[in-house]
């Protein structure tokens, strides 16, 4: 990742209300309930333990949390490799994630 667009994805994170929700949730510790957790962040109930920080950057695991600002950008990323629906998808789901990213990459693509 480049200089440019690891300062891009910070400052977008820092910018997104719900990955703030989520940076907030991994500092204070995740309530035990998911009745308790902001709507926002309710996507990463079951996968919490692995989603964290580094240098103003969310993951899931070693997978980017793609900030809603920079989604458009990284679907026009991957509808640019013409792989098909399925392999963009799988393609897609090696590096980054966000709530409904398969079907806005179906979305994509089907246009």
């Amino acid at each position: 990742m480049s200089a440019a667009s690891k300062s891009q994805i910070q400052i977008a994170t820092a910018e997104d209300d719900c990955l703030v929700m989520l940076q907030q949730l991994g500092k204070s510790g995740s309530p035990s309930d998911k009745r308790r957790v902001p709507e926002g962040v309710h996507h990463y109930w079951n996968v919490r333990n692995p989603v964290h920080e580094a240098k103003g950057i969310m993951f899931l695991g070693e997978k980017l949390i793609v900030p809603a600002i920079l989604r458009k950008e990284m679907l026009n990323l991957v509808h640019e490799s013409h792989q098909g629906i399925e392999k963009s998808k799988a393609r897609a789901r090696e590096f980054m994630n966000w709530p409904g990213m398969d079907r806005d990459i179906e979305d994509t693509m089907t246009r």
